[in-house]
């Protein structure tokens, strides 16, 4: 056996090792009852499915799983505890939800007027043209496509770490399943294609880009162009370039430009007879760059829960320019899907006429829908390190090769309230397609959660193999379902030794009977508040179980 030398370089690698080691993950997995419904829908509107083990199954992709659990609102959706949480952390952060859009005169719209209704400077001086022009050219330097961006300093693209810039597209039971075909839609579509990619904000930011648009207009000679030429379409053109111009000036960097030397190696000679190279030259271009670029370093130096908003210390953000926050996904959402063979059937709908004539008869034929119906099994993994890394203030700590372990104890209280906000959310999001019409929204039959060490794992393995029932067995494919999930944890937890503290509610008895015994470690808990409780309690001791 070989031994790696104990080098500087070495010891870092351990090191870093041991801090991911050392982190802790939450498995949960779970069992929810499918009624008459369409969990997901296709483009071709029929229930999203796909083949797993020898069997095609139904499935609920993870983007509409986070479309649904951002969009949830109330105690059980993830703005349900920003109250809380603004009150942890002494109501110094704005704390909020993030925005996603394409649209940046709409964001800009909802911040002035978000600023009006609380008597701060909202621009009322600057006219309209203005500000719609600024926006617009705002919008194409900060999510344009990249052919558009490249030299300008703007952040190319921003989605979700797993690569959801449209996730709302994918999953949300509104925008993606009421949706039709038609040319309108497309048309639509272009136009906002056409703007570039869907930008994700969180609420200082925007308060940050509303400043530096407001400083960029308040020019008096400008403004007053502007209304000056109001009715002249070519003067208003001319004026709305400079506007145009003057967004420009203040969001896009300088490029560095080097000056051709008198002499060789691109060098100039200096009054003192000595030389100084191109760069150091042009000094003062590049401070006016950095100045610019310096919108998004001092966003940087936010708290991170702040800059990206709550769903995006959750799920993560991704910015390509490498001066917005960026924050890695604390959790992973696996694909719900059927245990069972897809059983997917066409359900005609017809529509009857309120003017009939007497005597005549029926409903007109109108289309079909594609339902299923079934028992899904969904999976989350959290990890509490990244979790902490995207919510500490400090720094040191989020940067690479930090130890999360050394966040104060505050930091950890709040990743408590995230983590119960983001299993609450899961649990409780679970609108479907042509929801109005099927009434198929559930809460999950049982729910298993595990202390992970090590790494976290999943259970969907356990049915790679179609859960079946014949005419002649006495079982259904709830207790099936229950014994071989059961089977499949308690072998897995003896052989690997990963898990600790696990906890599961079960409301179906299948379940409890399965499970009832089978870990040393494992216990009921008696509602779903309990297992929260649980939930949070974990999370608060992870750095002292580390640490140890």
């Amino acid at each position: 056996m070989t031994t790696i030398p104990s080098t500087t370089a070495s010891a870092a690698i351990r090191e870093a090792i041991s801090q991911r080691a050392a982190t802790e993950f939450l498995t949960l997995t779970m069992v929810r009852e499918q009624p008459i419904g369409n969990p997901n829908r296709g483009e071709d509107g029929q229930p999203k499915s796909c083949p797993l083990g020898k069997t095609r199954r139904t499935y609920r992709s993870p983007q509409s799983q986070k479309a649904l659990m951002r969009h949830l609102r109330g105690d059980g959706g993830l703005d349900g505890t920003i109250e809380r949480i603004q009150a942890m952390i002494g109501g110094a952060a704005a704390l909020s939800m993030s925005v996603r859009t394409r649209d940046m005169d709409l964001l800009m719209a909802d911040e002035f007027a978000r600023r009006r209704a609380a008597g701060a400077p909202c621009g009322n001086d600057i006219p309209e043209e203005m500000l719609k022009r600024a926006a617009a050219t705002l919008s194409k330097i900060i999510g344009g496509k990249k052919s558009d961006t490249e030299g300008q300093g703007g952040a190319v693209a921003d989605t979700d770490a797993d690569g959801q810039a449209g996730d709302d597209d994918d999953g949300n039971a509104d925008a993606e399943n009421q949706g039709g075909g038609n040319g309108a839609a497309n048309a639509a579509e272009k136009k906002a294609s056409a703007k570039g990619a869907i930008v994700v904000f969180g609420r200082p930011e925007m308060a940050l880009l509303a400043d530096a648009l407001l400083e960029a207009l308040n020019d008096d000679l400008l403004k007053l162009e502007v209304v000056k030429a109001a009715g002249d379409k070519k003067k208003t053109k001319d004026a709305l370039k400079k506007v145009e111009a003057a967004v420009k000036a203040k969001f896009s960097p300088a490029k560095k430009k080097k000056k051709k030397a008198d002499g060789k190696d691109g060098k100039s000679a200096a009054p003192n007879g000595e030389t100084e190279t191109a760069v150091q030259a042009d000094s003062d271009e590049q401070a006016d760059s950095d100045e610019k670029v310096g919108i998004w370093k001092t966003r940087a130096e936010m708290r991170k829960i702040c800059a990206c908003g709550l769903d995006g210390a959750i799920m993560g953000t991704m910015a390509t320019n490498g001066d917005r926050p960026q924050a890695n996904s604390a959790v992973a959402i696996g694909y719900e899907f059927s245990v069972h063979e897809a059983d997917i059937f066409d359900d005609p709908f017809t529509a009857m006429d309120d003017l009939q004539p007497d005597g005549q008869h029926g409903a007109a034929h109108m289309n079909f829908r594609g339902l299923m119906s079934g028992l899904m099994l969904g999976t989350m993994m959290i990890d509490i390190g990244q979790m902490i890394r995207n919510v500490t203030a400090d720094k040191a700590i989020r940067d690479k090769g930090g130890d999360w372990r050394l966040a104060p104890d505050e930091d950890f209280k709040i990743a408590a309230e995230i983590v119960a906000a983001t299993i609450s959310a899961w649990v409780e999001a679970n609108v479907t397609a042509v929801h109005s019409n099927s009434a198929a929204a559930t809460k999950p039959m049982f729910i298993l959660v595990e202390r992970c060490v090590r790494s976290p794992i999943s259970h969907a393995g356990a049915f790679l193999e179609a859960v079946s029932v014949k005419r002649h067995e006495n079982e259904g494919i709830v207790v099936k379902t229950a014994k071989r999930l059961a089977s499949h944890v308690a072998d897995y937890q003896s052989a690997y030794q990963y898990a600790d503290e696990t906890r599961w509610l079960a409301v179906e008895d299948a379940f409890a009977d399965a499970f009832s015994g089978k870990m040393p470690s494992a216990a009921r808990c008696d509602s779903f508040a309990d297992l929260l409780g649980h939930v949070r309690d974990l999370t608060r001791r992870t750095r002292r179980v580390a640490r140890g």
